[in-house]
C-alpha cells in the first residue's frame, strides 16, 4: 500500500526545522525604515530668511604664506634665462575677518563670524539657544538703532 504524504504548503518556503519566528523577522527587516537623518537647526538671515545654516554663508581671510623657490639657470641662443619651481607652501599667519555675509543675498549679517561661529561643535539640543541668542542679540542692535535715530538718551548700564 502506497503511503500518502501531507504536503504543507505554508512550510514550502522555510527550510527543514526553521520557525516562523525566523520568517517574521527577517521580513521585518526588509520592512524597517531607516531612521530619519537629523535636520540642521534654522538660522534665518535678516535679510532673506533663508537658512544660513543650510544655505550657507562666507567671510574673508587674509594669508600670510612662506614659498620655497628652487632657481636654476640655463642657456638658450647665447642668452641667459632662468626658472623656478615653488616647491614648498607654509601658512605663516591666518586671520579672519570680523564680517560675515549670506551666501544667498551676499549682504552683511548682523553677527560676528565668532558669533555664528559659536554654534560649531554644539550638540542639536544646545543650537536653538545659541541661535536664539544671536537673534535676541540682533533684536537689541536693531532697538538700539531705532532708539538712537529717535534721539532716545541710551540706556544705562548695569
Amino acid at each position: 500500500m502506497a503511503m500518502s504524504r501531507r504536503f504543507d504548503r505554508g512550510s514550502s518556503s522555510r527550510s527543514h526545522g526553521e520557525s516562523s519566528v525566523v520568517g517574521i523577522s527577517e521580513q521585518n527587516e526588509k520592512t524597517r525604515m531607516p531612521a530619519p537623518k537629523p535636520t540642521l537647526p534654522d538660522l534665518p538671515c535678516p535679510n532673506c530668511s533663508k537658512n544660513l545654516l543650510t544655505e550657507g554663508f562666507y567671510n574673508s581671510c587674509t594669508e600670510t604664506t612662506w614659498v620655497h623657490e628652487e632657481n636654476r639657470t640655463f642657456i638658450v641662443n647665447d642668452r641667459i634665462y632662468m626658472d623656478h619651481d615653488e616647491e614648498t607652501l607654509d601658512t605663516i599667519a591666518h586671520e579672519c575677518d570680523l564680517e560675515a555675509y549670506c551666501r544667498a543675498r551676499q549682504t552683511l549679517l548682523p553677527w560676528a563670524l565668532y558669533q555664528i561661529r559659536e554654534l560649531d561643535g554644539a550638540t542639536l539640543s544646545e543650537a536653538p539657544a545659541v541661535i536664539a541668542e544671536l537673534l535676541a542679540e540682533m533684536f537689541r542692535q536693531e532697538f538700539e538703532k531705532a532708539a538712537y535715530h529717535r534721539g532716545d538718551p541710551a540706556p544705562a548700564v548695569a
